[in-house]
């Protein structure tokens, strides 16, 4: 453009800066430079994406990292001009009080991530985690459409082994979350069915119960870093008084549970 000065001369100056207008996002097309606010909107900048997508923005200097940061507003004409510079002036203000808005949404958002995968996935207790295993590894199961799915043991195995975990892992540790039982709880457990003269018992209920454990594992029903508490016990010695060695043994005693 040109300018005029006081003596009346034009001639060729750089072009002024103008302020944001609806009109001028409105026309703004994909591979368009993006275009930026001025005076006391400076920092206020609109985006044009590949698919024709204009979104409002915020880019600053972080005043916790020194970094260069930023913060989406929202997309136009969704949030309207006049809204985002309302938002620009609170994220001003924000900035101020030497926050990050960047660093906090991102902070926020992780939280939320967290709590849902919390609601996403409820506590489990004892009694949860041997349904789960008996229902969708033991036993048949029916599809919606009526077809019947074979469980991974024959029918009296099937029965055996609900038996078997609820007469006394449920009966014992039912109520309690699974995720907090520990290798001494499963200890007191099995030691407790040995005292009673029931080392076979012993054997069937250490087992199965490891395997539900390593089911609802294999389903991502647990952390990561959690540990098979009734698999820590396997190795385990039993109490003074009893007849094997190491609990291992109970394993070579019983029949009820192999996969056939």
């Amino acid at each position: 453009m040109r300018r005029e000065h006081d003596n009346g001369v034009f001639r060729a100056g750089k072009q002024e800066a103008k302020p944001l207008s609806f009109k001028a996002i409105e026309m703004m097309k994909p591979g368009d430079k993006d275009k930026a606010d001025i005076v006391r909107n400076r920092g206020l900048r609109v985006s044009c994406g590949t698919t024709g997508v204009k979104s409002f923005f915020n880019r600053y200097m972080s005043p916790v990292t020194g970094k260069l940061a930023q913060v989406k507003i929202g997309n136009f004409p969704q949030t309207s001009l006049a809204a985002a510079r309302l938002k620009l002036n609170e994220l001003k203000l924000l900035r101020q009080e030497g926050r990050c808005p960047a660093s906090e949404l991102k902070q926020e958002k992780q939280l939320r991530a967290i709590e849902a995968e919390q609601v996403k996935v409820p506590e489990l207790t004892v009694q949860g985690l041997v349904e789960l295993y008996l229902t969708e590894r033991i036993e048949d199961r029916k599809t919606k459409d009526g077809k019947i799915i074979p469980g991974a043991r024959k029918k009296k195995g099937q029965d055996e082994v609900r038996r078997t975990l609820y007469a006394d892992a449920v009966d014992k540790l039912g109520n309690r979350n699974a995720a907090e039982i520990t290798r001494n709880d499963v200890i007191t457990l099995i030691n407790g069915i040995v005292a009673r003269g029931a080392k076979v018992q012993a054997g069937n209920v250490l087992r199965e119960l490891s395997l539900a454990y390593e089911f609802a594992i294999g389903l991502g029903r647990f952390d990561a870093s959690f540990a098979n508490p009734a698999l820590l016990v396997k190795s385990s010695p039993l109490l003074p008084g009893g007849k094997y060695s190491s609990l291992e043994v109970f394993f070579q005693t019983s029949s009820i549970g192999r996969e056939v």
